[in-house]
C-alpha cells in the first residue's frame, strides 16, 4: 500500500520475478554445460574456480586470476554456472550449514569425478566458513590436485601468478602418460 501497489500487482510481479529467475537458471546451466564440454575436450585441463561470488567475479578481489588462467589457454568455469544438484550432496555433508559451502562441495565432487577438470579455490584470509570447508574440499578431491589461493589485501599479483603457474605445471605432470 505504501508503494501504491495492490496485492494483485504484488502477486503478478512475484510470479514474473520467479519466471525470470527460472529462465536465468536454465540459461546459466546451459552456459555451464557448454563450458564444461569445452573444458574437458581441450588439450589443456579445464579449471573450475570454486569460491564465493564476490571472489569469483570481482577482478579487484581476485586480482584477475580467472582471466589470467584463461590466458594460459585453459577453459575456466566458475562455480555458479556448474550443473550441480543439491540432491547429489553426499550424506556426510548434509549438515554443512552454508549454501555456498554446499555448492563448493558439489563443485569439488563434479571436478573430482570428471577427467580433465581441476579446481582452484579462491578464499579470503580468516574466512571462518572456508576454514571448515577446506578440509572437506580436500576430502572430496581425494588424490586429484587442487590449488587453494587465500586472497587478502597484502597478496601481490606476482605471488598469486607464481602459484598458479606452479599448479599448472603440476597438472601437466598429473595428465602426462606414465612412463614404464
Amino acid at each position: 500500500a505504501t508503494l501504491g501497489a495492490s496485492t494483485s500487482d504484488l502477486r503478478r510481479a512475484w510470479r514474473a520475478a520467479l519466471a525470470a529467475q527460472a529462465a536465468f537458471d536454465v540459461e546459466r546451466r546451459a552456459i555451464g554445460e557448454a563450458a564444461l564440454k569445452r573444458a574437458t575436450s581441450g588439450e589443456k585441463p579445464g579449471i573450475v574456480v570454486l569460491g564465493r561470488p564476490y571472489n569469483l567475479h570481482d577482478e579487484r578481489a581476485n586480482v584477475g586470476l580467472p582471466r589470467k588462467i584463461a590466458e594460459y589457454g585453459h577453459e575456466v568455469v566458475p562455480l555458479d554456472v556448474l550443473p550441480i544438484n543439491r540432491d547429489d550432496l553426499p550424506a556426510e555433508f548434509h549438515n554443512i550449514f552454508w549454501r555456498l559451502g554446499q555448492d563448493m562441495l558439489l563443485g569439488a565432487k563434479l571436478v573430482a569425478e570428471t577427467p580433465g577438470l581441476y579446481a582452484v579455490v579462491l578464499t579470503n584470509f580468516s574466512c571462518g566458513p572456508d576454514s571448515f570447508l577446506l578440509s572437506f574440499l580436500q576430502e572430496v578431491m581425494g588424490d586429484k590436485p587442487m590449488l587453494v589461493l587465500e586472497l587478502d589485501e597484502h597478496g601481490a599479483d606476482a605471488g598469486y601468478v607464481t602459484r598458479v603457474e606452479a599448479f599448472l605445471d603440476v597438472l601437466r605432470h598429473d595428465r602426462a602418460p606414465v612412463q614404464t
